[in-house]
């Protein structure tokens, strides 16, 4: 089985029926999809369904899925607290390895978890972008977290907005401006556009932005107009010190 695309696997357990003498073949079948980072908690809710979630063929499974579709592997379990608690034991746990969560794995749970125990850093963040479909699930997920995260002096929240900011380009709540300048480095700022931020969010930028990062900052920027434009204005409203920086720099004569 090991040697069958997905499609053949699933094709295969199609054929399989719903015959409880043919339940260990759909199970090895589903194990087979799971070595493939394929087995969804569909496939794992059927072999719960024939086997019970107390059996080693299931908690075998389990072991595997949670690897790459964490929240898939903790469906069974009905209770809120319960799943979110052994999620979050997971999560934190030497076995958690962010790099090999697949992009359909990343919903609004995993990311509300991950965020609450702190396990993302910018870097992880700015590493998982860029693969686009992770992108795109990470931008969706932490755009509806940060429309109800609005806490500026929580920790919690300041991360979503940071990450939101990081994914999207855009800051959702004026409020978390301040904290977002104060952490621009190369990882948070090259999704940076400048047209996308308000004149509010401009001058928290140019007042809060930490002065030995504007070189790193302008240069990570992957629009040159926004980083040209952001230049600009630190020239032009920054500190005194701010300026110097500016005027002192070679490298930053060309933004």
């Amino acid at each position: 089985m090991e040697h069958m695309s997905p499609h053949e696997l699933r094709e295969l357990y199609k054929k399989s029926g719903n015959n409880p003498f043919d339940r260990f073949k759909r199970a090895a079948i589903v194990q087979a999809l799971a070595n493939k980072g394929q087995a969804t908690r569909s496939d794992l809710a059927n072999v719960q369904a024939d086997f019970g979630s107390n059996s080693q063929v299931f908690r075998q499974l389990t072991d595997k899925v949670k690897t790459y579709d964490p929240t898939a592997a903790f469906a069974h379990i009905t209770d809120s607290n319960e799943r979110f608690g052994r999620l979050s034991e997971y999560l934190r746990s030497p076995q958690f390895d962010k790099s090999k969560l697949t992009a359909t794995a990343i919903n609004e749970e995993l990311v509300e978890a991950m965020n609450a125990n702190n396990v993302l850093s910018k870097k992880d963040i700015a590493d998982m972008a860029r693969d686009p479909a992770k992108r795109s699930a990470l931008a969706r997920h932490y755009k509806k977290l940060a429309s109800s995260y609005t806490d500026n002096t929580n920790e919690g929240h300041r991360r979503v907005h940071l990450a939101n900011f990081m994914l999207t380009g855009r800051i959702e709540n004026d409020a978390f401006a301040k904290n977002i300048a104060e952490n621009l480095d190369k990882d948070t700022a090259s999704g940076l556009d400048w047209n996308k931020l308000n004149p509010a969010q401009r001058t928290q930028f140019v007042d809060n932005i930490r002065k030995n990062k504007i070189s790193e900052v302008l240069h990570s920027i992957s629009d040159n107009q926004s980083a040209k434009d952001f230049a600009q204005a630190l020239r032009t409203f920054g500190s005194p010190d701010v300026k110097d920086y500016m005027d002192s720099h070679n490298s930053l004569r060309n933004f």
